[in-house]
């Protein structure tokens, strides 16, 4: 979760100094199913793909956080994404595109006055990730 923040902390950082380059664009952290799990738990996000159970996390799902900005007011928001696969592709081996793309459905966050479009307002989803940092696990920043 530390990761997280930090990378989405130092993209909000970049873009208020317009004389530096903007970083990166993407940034893939590679996990498990259960890591998948335990972020949602942490963070109290939830997600509902048709193909599956609510909060399932199959095969090669993954949770996609994006960053955003509104360009009327400059603020950031965070909305995050589930994506996997149907048990169909999978057993098919389909080629995923954009023709046949995989399921995906944005995610509510719990404690988060999330907008239409489900995005929660960057100050709100940073407090409620620096809550559920335990740091008795992860230590000091």
């Amino acid at each position: 979760m530390r990761r997280i923040l930090a990378t989405m902390r130092r993209s909000i950082n970049d873009r208020a100094d317009v004389s530096q380059p903007v970083g990166a664009k993407l940034t893939l952290l590679v996990g498990h199913d259960t890591n998948l799990a335990n972020i949602g738990g942490m963070l109290g996000i939830h997600w509902s793909l048709p193909s599956y159970l609510p909060d399932q996390t199959p095969p090669a799902g993954a949770l996609h956080f994006e960053l955003l900005r509104s360009r009327q007011t400059g603020i950031h928001g965070v909305r995050v994404r589930f994506i996997s696969q149907t048990p169909q592709q999978m057993r098919q081996t389909a080629p995923l595109d954009r023709t046949h793309p995989p399921e995906q459905a944005i995610a509510s966050i719990e404690g988060c006055a999330t907008s239409a479009g489900g995005t929660c307002p960057w100050t709100a989803f940073e407090a409620l990730a620096r809550k559920a940092i335990d740091h008795a696990c992860a230590g000091k920043e």
